[in-house]
């Protein structure tokens, strides 16, 4: 999955002076700092591999996001720990005076993004894969809260909706009315796309489970993998700042966004993966994933500035759902 082609960066990638990331380390009390690498994959935060006097490779991650989610990924990495491959947080600190910036310093999980090998990988890997990820979602959607809502740093829900239909109703609406949107998708598609969602109202109405921990950006390019023994394993799931209480749905849309660009056996294995280590999905849980990925999408395309490959990808994508919905 080529995300560099799908998705624009942020900011503009920039990239720190060595005596500037030492300074930073200095105020963690990490010296001896060699092997100060750049890691790829990140949209909107930066991430510089190092490694101490004790070879111990360590991420500095240097976050783009609000306080509350960058606390909010903070709390989850520490909840989450015993029962999900994710980088250990070792420190971290709000608004450091030099960079301005939510730091923290994190645990190495070796490993490569999926997106960067899935197209190389054999049909039996793809099954292998898929069926880690349908038992990984299974473990991240048991935790669950008294609430859907957004969450804080003492992992739980700080910012309630009213309900989780209400919140997808309202956003829906902010969405519709924006003028950037209309802009950029034009009056008839904006009809179709009106249409579309007011003819699923019910469906989201209807969910039951909206108060589960949602990852909120579960794809490709957030997974690591790694071949071990000759066998492909999951090795870490990264980038939780987007997460929050609502419904594991909206994990199985951003995840199969793609689909028709994914190989045909990941579906079948996940799903049946999913459902056996005690995920709930009903049988017609597809479309409603569908629509509720719009959300991401119609964020996408009424942000300020000028991200002309992500407004294509989430313009095609809103189409497509579009096309197979309506």
């Amino acid at each position: 999955m080529d995300y560099e082609n799908k998705f624009d960066h942020q900011e503009p990638h920039y990239f720190l002076k060595r005596k500037d990331i030492l300074s930073v380390l200095d105020d963690f009390s990490l010296n001896h700092i060699r092997d100060i690498e750049y890691l790829s994959g990140g949209y909107s935060n930066i991430n510089v591999k190092f490694s101490t006097k004790d070879k111990q490779p360590l991420v500095l991650r240097i976050s783009n996001k609000s306080q509350r989610q960058f606390e909010t990924e903070i709390a989850i990495l520490k909840a989450v720990k015993n029962k999900i491959i994710v980088p250990t947080v070792y420190d971290y600190k709000i608004n450091h005076s030099l960079l301005n910036r939510h730091v923290a310093i994190l645990e190495f999980l070796p490993g490569t993004p999926l997106n960067t090998v899935e197209a190389s990988l054999a049909p039996e890997d793809i099954k292998i894969i898929a069926q880690q990820l349908g038992k990984i979602l299974a473990e991240i959607h048991k935790f669950s809260f008294d609430k859907s809502g957004f969450l804080g740093k003492k992992f739980n829900v700080v910012d309630p909706f009213i309900s989780f239909h209400e919140s997808c109703y309202n956003y829906f609406e902010n969405y519709l009315e924006n003028k950037l949107l209309i802009q950029r998708i034009g009056v008839e598609e904006l009809q179709r796309l009106r249409s579309l969602i007011l003819k699923n109202d019910s469906k989201i109405r209807k969910l039951t489970n909206v108060s589960s921990l949602v990852h909120s950006d579960f794809n490709q390019k957030n997974i690591l993998v790694d071949k071990r023994s000759k066998k492909w394993e999951i090795t870490g799931i990264l980038d939780w700042e987007f997460s929050f209480s609502g419904s594991p749905l909206i994990d199985f849309g951003n995840f199969f966004r793609f689909e028709r660009e994914m190989h045909k056996d990941y579906k079948p294995v996940l799903i049946k993966s999913y459902r056996q280590h005690d995920g709930c999905l009903k049988l017609d849980w597809q479309q409603s994933a569908k629509i509720l990925d719009l959300l991401s999408l119609l964020e996408f395309l009424t942000r300020k500035g000028n991200y002309p490959k992500t407004f294509t990808t989430a313009k095609t994508a809103i189409s497509s759902t579009i096309s197979d919905l309506l």
